[in-house]
């Protein structure tokens, strides 16, 4: 067939710059992801089109499959001539020569027609599923991966249930119109109708403008009905969606009409055995994703369309049809919604509860009466117990709370009343250890002598014991019998803090009388060592210096000579090594210079309100410096980076030495193992006003609801590991007092970060 040229250059750039698209698209190599190919006949917009694009959709969007769906169009309503078709497929083979698809879903025959005439070889090879084809022939599937669903239009089930609803029925006008499809659906409407005797006749309706359409439904009368199949193109060669010229027939038809697709559905016509564009849509996209998931296209067996029974409420009212003479499990658009059909069982099923409550309510005015008086009496006693400041509770004999006043619950953080106590007891109220005793001991003695007291403890919020004096009751009955246990307890968490921090600043007196005495010996033991440090950095280079002038000496008198042996050693060996020995001695004694000074800066004793100019990186190095020997035991990776020409702070270096040596400590103790790390540096903030020591670690980290009271006194979560709850406490005192202050942040298992912020220096402030 002839081609002509300018529409094959042009169909050529068309496809070439497609193709490219694609390839640019996908951001790959061809067939790099997987491709569905969706040929339709028919045009973008077309209602049967549209519908089974959607079930496409619907169905690869559900699945999760991430292949890529791919749609062209035809129009073949419009035009379906064979050049039309060549030229069509010569641009799909251009277009997809190099992002080639790997499952191909054909939409009617033209679709159908057009890949397996017209685009071989470059689709030879490609799975084919096609979807509401009336022309398929058992040869086409030879030689080729193919399956899919054969057109099923149930024609002889609509008309069976429209004679049945419309008994007086004698003469049946069938609409189609010219186009191939046209022609199909009216042969074999003529091969169903054929098996109906008279007197029902049948007259087609193919050849006339739709003016002249409609004029001629219009002249309908009773014993008539419409057998609407497509009129999507007229005589004189207009096309039009079918939904539109239903609509002009529905609005101008005095008698039923019926259908076979569901497109129809709700534009007028009474209803049928319809099939269903998105369903169809659907089956051939689960046919196509078993295809891309491996199995072959011929394994899979053909299917018929599915079609279900559906009706139009609005037709059903117009022409007195009972919804109860539709065929069962019927479809029904546009039903309106009555909430006594669609909830009747339900409605007599409240009514005879409702009656049921009634009997019963007046049986309870009774009882509520009589508890009332009782409840009143309740009231007074709660509202007494509510006012209290002290914990009030209430248990049954085994142990179940069944009350307790707002203050227990407040002091317990347990929510307030109005909260069930439900499957609280004792065990709830107390930590292990204080249960014990009190099941032991407190309750036993309680039922003996009626009462029983004792100093305790709770469990507060978060789990932490709050001390507490505890009395226990024990309420009989007349006759002896345990009825139920009440306890009143009081928190004396403040007593007891009192008493400890007496006791805290009793020992700290002790351990200043024992520092006192520490510095004076430091001082002491510093002296004597410095003075034999001093004596070897005085002559070890003097020593050196001996050594190099005597040797070179014996050596201009030829006496030593480099294998000359020297103790068991050749000279030239000993003339390296003696002095490197010295450089060793040497820098020994400068490290015990160093350590003797930041002893004696330990020692020095300096009084807590003085202020002077502090070099913080000074501080820093002092305090890395005394635990030296805490960090490598502690970790492999320790940096220190001081941050250069940082201005000073006013304050006292012993004491903010003291806050670092406990940021260092606590980050030596927070390692699990010697492969974490240690990070310490000091900075200017970012405002320029402050000046910024940071303690950063690698250990456990400190839990969530620990970490707003790590500097609370006497708090620790080192159990009976040695913490004493304090060194954080005065650390943050002391950050404070220097107008500063101390922050912490962590991630469990990831490590915390301590940070202490000290103000700079300002040139008006005199120490």
């Amino acid at each position: 067939m002839n081609r002509s040229p300018s529409f094959r250059a042009i169909a050529g750039i068309v496809a070439a710059c497609s193709a490219l698209a694609l390839r640019v698209a996908a951001g790959a190599e061809p067939n790099a992801v997987r491709t569905v190919l969706v040929l339709h006949s028919y045009h973008y917009g077309f209602t049967w089109t549209d519908s089974i694009s959607a079930g496409i959709r619907e169905v690869f969007s559900e699945s999760g499959s991430k292949a890529v769906l791919r749609f062209e169009f035809m129009d073949t309503r419009r035009i379906h001539t064979p050049e039309y078709f060549e030229h069509f497929a010569h641009v799909l083979r251009i277009k997809y020569a190099d992002a080639k698809p790997d499952v191909i879903i054909c939409s009617d025959d033209h679709a159908l027609t057009c890949m397996l005439e017209f685009t071989d070889p470059t689709f030879a090879d490609v799975p084919l599923v096609f979807c509401s084809v009336s022309g398929f022939t058992p040869e086409m599937r030879r030689g080729r991966e193919m399956t899919g669903l054969l057109e099923s239009i149930d024609i002889k089930s609509t008309l069976d249930t429209a004679l049945r609803l419309h008994p007086k029925t004698r003469n049946v006008v069938v609409i189609t119109d010219k186009t191939q499809t046209g022609h199909a659906l009216k042969a074999a409407a003529r091969r169903v109708f054929a098996d109906y005797p008279p007197p029902l006749s049948f007259r087609y309706v193919d050849d006339m403008v739709v003016e002249e359409l409609v004029d001629a439904v219009a002249k309908l009368k009773e014993g008539s009905l419409v057998f609407q199949f497509i009129f999507s193109q007229d005589k004189a060669g207009r096309v039009f969606q079918h939904e539109e010229n239903l609509r002009r027939i529905a609005a101008r038809c005095r008698v039923p009409i019926y259908a076979v697709w569901d497109f129809y559905l709700g534009n007028g016509i009474v209803g049928g055995r319809l099939t269903s564009g998105r369903m169809e849509g659907q089956m051939v996209a689960r046919m196509a994703i078993r295809i891309l998931n491996g199995e072959r296209a011929s394994a899979i067996p053909l299917d018929m369309s599915p079609t279900q029974y559906m009706f139009d409420w609005n037709q059903l009212v117009r022409f007195g049809i009972r919804e109860r003479d539709l065929p069962p499990d019927s479809r029904i658009v546009n039903k309106p919604f009555s909430i006594y059909h669609t909830y009747k069982n339900l409605i007599h099923g409240v009514a005879a509860v409702f009656l049921l409550l009634v009997g019963i309510v007046v049986l309870l005015l009774v009882v509520i009466t009589q508890r009332r008086l009782a409840a009143a009496r309740q009231a007074r006693l709660i509202a007494i117990l509510e006012s209290t400041s002290d914990l009030v509770a209430m248990a049954t004999p085994d142990e179940r709370l069944i009350y307790m006043n707002r203050a227990g619950r407040k002091l317990l953080g347990w929510p307030l009343p109005g909260h069930p106590l439900a499957g609280k007891g004792l065990s709830d109220l107390h930590p292990a250890r204080v249960l014990a005793v009190v099941r032991e001991e407190g309750v036993p003695l309680a039922v003996r002598h009626g009462s029983w007291s004792a100093e305790t403890a709770v469990l507060g919020p978060g789990g932490n014991e709050i001390p507490v004096s505890q009395v226990i009751l024990a309420h009989k009955t007349p006759h002896g019998d345990l009825e139920f246990l009440s306890t009143i307890v009081r928190d004396i968490s403040e007593r007891k803090q009192a008493e400890a921090e007496a006791e805290r600043q009793r020992q700290q007196l002790i351990q200043a009388d024992k520092m006192i005495a520490l510095g004076t010996l430091v001082s002491g033991v510093a002296h004597e060592i410095n003075n034999p440090a001093h004596f070897i950095m005085l002559n070890a280079p003097t020593l050196r210096k001996m050594f190099r002038l005597f040797t070179q000496t014996l050596e201009e008198q030829g006496v030593l000579t480099d294998e000359t042996e020297v103790g068991g050693h050749t000279y030239a060996s000993l003339r390296d090594a003696v002095p490197r020995l010295l450089d060793g001695i040497l820098d020994g004694a400068r490290r015990i210079r160093n350590i003797v000074d930041d002893l004696k800066n330990f020692a020095r004793y300096e009084p807590a309100g003085s202020r002077r100019p502090v070099d913080v990186n000074d501080v820093v190095r002092n305090a890395i410096t005394l635990l030296d020997h805490q960090i490598r035991a502690s970790t492999d990776h320790f940096s220190v980076d001081c941050g250069a020409d940082l201005p000073k702070t006013l304050g006292n270096a012993q004491q903010i030495g003291q806050v670092v040596v406990n940021l260092l400590q606590n980050a030596c103790q927070a390692l699990p193992d010697r492969t974490r790390a240690i990070d310490v540096r000091t900075r200017l903030t970012e405002d320029g006003q402050h000046i910024g020591v940071t303690v950063k670690d690698e250990g456990e980290g400190i839990a969530a609801e620990h970490l707003p009271r790590v500097q609370d006194p006497f708090f620790t979560t080192k159990g009976g590991q040695g913490g004493t709850g304090l060194g954080l406490s005065v650390s943050a005192s002391i950050a404070k007092a220097h107008g500063g202050t101390l922050r912490f942040a962590s991630t469990p298992g990831a490590g915390t970060t301590a940070q202490l912020i000290l103000p700079v220096r300002k040139r008006a402030e005199n120490p």
